[in-house]
């Protein structure tokens, strides 16, 4: 499901803003940009945001800023600074010009003194992070939550529909396994008339037909993966692979009914019934 978080955390003279957004994916695809000096954090901000996505494809960045007087070294090297000095003041005989170098000027001159950013406390940065990462995730997992509350309730329209569809269907099946099996009758009786054995023998091959094109079983199946799809989409927590597998399997019943009848009534009720589940279907993709 789509979302975003920002969150931002500051102590101790450092500060971390973390943004964070998701776009639907059947599974979790994540990706963070963090600066080069903490990547070793890296490893604990997945293991966050799994702990609060289970899908969807997260992308996370990190601005981070250490404004500690410690944070850089300043080192002087003060052999270099006494050959500028020695060199000037050479200089400055030799053309006869008076001068006197002061500290700022010898200072100033390349490498005398030099900056170097000091290592940072991880643990402490850790911290910050993990506070700034969890106030965007709280807000990102709010909006992915309002979204699925949307779809829930489409989803639930939906499944109505499909209810409506399959007792469309139960209703027909019993007009729909007469009518094959008087068919097959009325279409061989006048080759049995004379002979009972042979009238025997059709009566059983009919209700073998009849049988093979029964529906019992796949209504009673396609029944129960609806009341378990219901179930399962008004759980808390994770449930879109499971509503996924269910998804299929009534597809797979939907299938069977559709190759099993030849009725009108039923094959458009079969046509209603693909068309509402590819629309759970890709809807089910957004579920987390």
């Amino acid at each position: 499901m789509t979302g975003y978080g920002r969150g931002y955390a500051s102590r101790e003279g450092r500060e971390a803003t973390i943004e964070v957004k998701s776009v639907n994916s059947r599974f979790l695809d994540l990706n963070i940009r963090m600066p080069g000096r903490i990547s070793v954090l890296e490893e604990s901000l997945r293991r966050l945001v799994s702990a609060h996505c289970d899908r969807g494809k997260v992308d996370l960045s990190v601005s981070y800023r250490n404004n500690r007087e410690d944070r850089t070294d300043v080192q002087c090297d003060a052999a270099l600074a006494g050959a500028y000095l020695s060199a000037l003041r050479s200089l400055s005989r030799d053309l006869g010009v008076g001068y006197q170098p002061g500290l700022m000027d010898i200072a100033g001159f390349h490498g005398v003194l030099t900056t170097t950013e000091r290592e940072e406390d991880l643990g402490a940065v850790e911290a910050l992070i993990q506070e700034a990462a969890g106030a965007a995730l709280i807000q990102l997992v709010e909006m992915r939550s309002a979204e699925g509350g949307r779809i829930q309730e489409d989803m639930l329209q939906k499944l109505d529909t499909v209810a409506e569809a399959v007792e469309v269907v139960r209703q027909n099946a019993p007009v729909v396994d007469e009518a094959n099996r008087q068919r097959l009758l009325d279409k061989l009786q006048e080759f049995i008339q004379a002979d009972e054995t042979l009238r025997q023998r059709v009566l059983m091959e009919a209700a073998i037909v009849a049988e093979k094109r029964n529906i019992d079983e796949e209504l009673v199946r396609l029944g129960s993966h609806l009341a378990q799809f219901r179930e399962t989409l008004l759980l808390a927590g994770p449930v879109g692979r499971k509503l996924d597998f269910i998804v299929q399997e009534m597809n797979r019943e939907v299938n069977t009914i559709g190759s099993k009848c030849n009725d009108g009534e039923i094959a458009r009720a079969v046509i209603l019934l693909k068309s509402e589940l590819e629309k759970i279907r890709e809807q089910v993709q957004n579920i987390e």
